[in-house]
């Protein structure tokens, strides 16, 4: 703006290419592959002019050989220009192991042999589950039978996901020759039929063979099993040929048969003991046997006929197999005892009316029996009070066989009318001392009575005005029945006590803490308050009380509801006041990392009484001086917080950031020089934050066979055979096994190291 001239600045802006390493590939080769380019395994266009590292950071060219390199991602990176970053992708390679048939074999059999797994004739340690190939190109089971297989030459082929298939043959040459069947084993009844033993062996055996039985005898062929021995029988077939004699065995069990015994039948009467059925049985049945009762279910064989069901009865006698089970039955019929039901006891009055005893048998007793009196004369069964003899009067009725006459007793007599006495009344306080209520009744009440209290529940007789209900206490004589009882009151009044009910409010915290205090008594009456740190109230709703000093305080509140009677009731404890706490602790060791990632958490707090750690969102403990294992991945930062817990609302909390850095590993060098020329003559690999009496070392060849191995650490292969001469240059493959210094994790690596003389 005038009279100011115009003014001007520039920026330059200068722009840089971003490198492009590709996007990441993958890559799966059998071991037995040639070497293939890495590059071109990239995808998205990838820049050239990049360098490689192998999967332990080292540098690698760009050919991938699977005979000489480790499975792993590989890096390829192109550096970026500032500001520019540097840009990677990754290769990841898999390698398949060669599948291994094994080597070739042959083997030469007699058609009579048994047939066997040609597997057992290919040398070396062929993989499992190859697919076999008969002579004429057809499936085979890798089962050869000299009976029935083609002789010639038999295929083996194992096949990989990635790496082609591999192939083993056998050849099998089959000579003519006897044929005396396979071995075999059968188990016989005594009881079956004669037969051919030959029709026993397994397989096709040639007729015309001789036998011998278990004793080292002649045998016909024929077995009995009535009288034949158990055990081998030996099945020769003679050779006329350059193939030996064949032989086979049929191993015979012999089993002896079973007997259940004969039908039985059994009568019973329902009065009658229990009874084995066992003996109820026919002829000469095997001990051991197992019952059913008529409806299927198990039976123990002891029958009780006044709780078991009457019918058929099945007794089974198990036999060891083939022999077949053998059963017998039992039928039992039971008959119904006469019944003069069951004794009791009859009391009258001396005024009552005459009473028929047939109407005082208990249960349910059968009509038309005999009384018999007291004096052992007979009786018409009536009893008059005024005039009939008291004691036991005796009912019978007969039975028929097998069961006999029953009788049952009813025992009379004849009481006087009971005394209760007159009845009285009587007022007390709840607190005062239990006490009789027999003394209280007026005339000359008889004694051995009962009471009640006035809900109808028996008492004893006191009163205890303490717990107690007012009301009328019944005092009831009985007599024996039937004369009726006598009864006489106590009306009893008790004036109840006031019942005071505190309720503390608190939160129990740290101190100060405030609490306020309820009565739950809603009668009339005055309050007294002491609240455990000398102070006292007269309100029945006390203001809120201030506690500032730590401990556990005692409320009484005594209550009078105007009667002279006076209640208390404390709360032990009501209020609880803490010491504020001291959260505070320590971590352990101070060397922690990623290798040996467990720490220890030692607990300084002051005037806690329970603990609960937080390990960020990995995890929580309540132990006083818990351990945690934190990620053993990457190295990270991790809050831990100590929470000192006294109650529920008194505590303290600190907090601290734990730092776990990356760990000490493996460093493997790749190749080395053993020519004595003091430089390189040693494979050792650098090793940190393993456990020493867990480390291993082991060197292989390239075929897997053993060539050194070490538990110590830092001592290396001097690249010489365990006889001390020198191995060949070449590759060869190690294996580091062992356990973390620190924690649980373990340590298998395996890698590749070039020997150069």
């Amino acid at each position: 703006a005038a009279p100011c001239a115009a003014d001007q600045a520039v920026v330059a802006v200068t722009e840089t290419s971003s490198p492009n390493a590709g996007a990441n590939g993958t890559l799966t080769l059998c071991a037995t592959s040639t070497p293939i380019d890495l590059f071109a395994q990239l995808t998205d266009s990838p820049q050239l002019g990049g360098t490689w590292t192998d999967p332990g950071n080292a540098p690698h060219a760009a050919s991938f050989d699977p005979a000489v390199d480790l499975a792993g991602s590989y890096t390829y990176t192109i550096v970026g220009n500032a500001p520019c970053a540097s840009s990677s992708a990754e290769v990841e390679v898999t390698i398949e192991a060669a599948p291994v048939p094994g080597t070739n074999g042959s083997t030469s059999v007699c058609s009579g042999d048994a047939a066997f797994d040609l597997v057992l004739f290919l040398s070396g340690s062929p993989d499992p589950n190859g697919t076999w190939t008969s002579p004429g190109g057809g499936v085979s089971s890798g089962i050869f039978d000299p009976a029935l297989s083609a002789p010639g030459l038999y295929t083996y082929s194992v096949s990989g996901i990635t790496c082609g298939a591999e192939q083993a043959t056998v050849t099998v040459d089959v000579s003519d020759g006897p044929n005396a069947g396979q071995d075999n084993a059968i188990a016989l009844c005594e009881t079956q039929a004669s037969f051919a033993l030959i029709t026993s062996l397994s397989g096709s055996p040639d007729a015309g063979g001789t036998w011998t039985a278990p004793g080292g005898g002649a045998f016909n062929g024929t077995l009995d099993p009535a009288n034949a021995q158990p055990g081998n029988y030996t099945y020769t077939v003679t050779s006329s040929s350059s193939c030996p004699n064949a032989q086979a065995i049929v191993t015979v069990s012999i089993s002896t048969s079973v007997s259940a015994g004969l039908v039985g039948d059994l009568a019973l009467c329902s009065t009658s003991g229990s009874v084995q059925l066992f003996g109820s049985l026919g002829g000469t049945p095997d001990a051991g046997g197992t019952w059913t009762a008529p409806g299927g279910a198990i039976f123990d064989g002891s029958f009780d006929p006044s709780t078991d069901a009457a019918g058929v009865y099945l007794y089974i006698v198990q036999a060891v197999d083939p022999c077949p089970a053998s059963s017998a039955a039992v039928t039992v019929v039971v008959y119904t005892a006469p019944n003069a039901g069951d004794n009791a006891n009859g009391s009258l009055c001396s005024d009552a009316e005459i009473l028929d005893l047939f109407g005082v048998l208990n249960g349910t007793p059968q009509p038309g029996g005999a009384w018999t009196g007291p004096d052992a004369q007979p009786s018409s069964g009536i009893f008059d009070p005024a005039n009939s003899l008291v004691g036991a009067y005796s009912y019978e009725v007969p039975g028929l066989f097998p069961c006999g006459a029953d009788a049952a007793i009813v025992v009379m007599a004849v009481s006087l009318a009971p005394d209760a006495g007159g009845d009285a009344a009587i007022t007390v306080c709840s607190n005062e001392d239990p006490f009789a209520l027999g003394s209280l009744l007026t005339g000359t009440p008889d004694t051995g009575g009962s009471w009640v209290f006035p809900d109808g529940t028996v008492c004893n007789g006191t009163v205890d005005p303490a717990s107690a209900p007012s009301g009328a206490y019944t005092y009831t004589v009985l007599s024996l029945a039937p004369c009726l009882l006598d009864q006489a009151t106590v009306n009893v009044v008790i004036n109840q006590l006031p019942a005071p009910v505190i309720v503390v409010e608190t939160d129990g915290g740290c101190a100060p803490v405030s609490a306020t205090f309820t009565n739950g008594y809603t009668g009339v009456g005055s309050c007294y308050w002491t609240f455990g740190n000398d102070s006292t109230s007269s309100e029945c709703a006390p203001p809120t009380m201030i506690y500032t000093s730590a401990g556990s305080y005692s409320i009484t509140l005594t209550m009078d509801a105007g009667n002279g009677c006076a209640a208390s009731v404390s709360v032990v404890n009501g209020v609880q006041v803490f010491s504020q706490p001291v959260a505070s602790f320590a971590v352990l060791p101070e060397n922690l990392n990623t290798g040996a990632p467990e720490a220890f958490f030692q607990n300084n707090s002051i005037g806690a009484l329970t603990y609960l750690w937080e390990f960020g969102d990995l995890g929580s403990s309540t132990e006083p001086q818990p351990g945690f294992t934190f990620p053993d991945q990457i190295e990270g930062l991790y809050p831990v917080c100590l929470s000192a817990v006294v109650s529920e609302n008194c505590f303290d909390t600190v907090c601290m950031d734990v730092f776990v850095p990356a760990g000490a590993g493996l460093f493997v060098p790749n190749a080395f020089t053993p020519d004595d020329d003091g430089r390189n003559d040693v494979f050792a690999p650098y090793v940190a934050g393993i456990s020493a009496d867990s480390y291993q070392l082991l060197i292989f060849d390239r075929w897997g066979q053993p060539l050194f191995s070490t538990a110590r650490i830092g001592e290396g292969w001097d690249g010489n055979f365990s006889n001390g001469s020198p191995t060949p240059e070449g590759v060869y493959v190690w294996r580091i096994i062992g356990h973390n210094r620190y924690g649980v994790g373990r340590v298998d690596r395996t890698g590749h190291v070039t020997l150069l003389r």
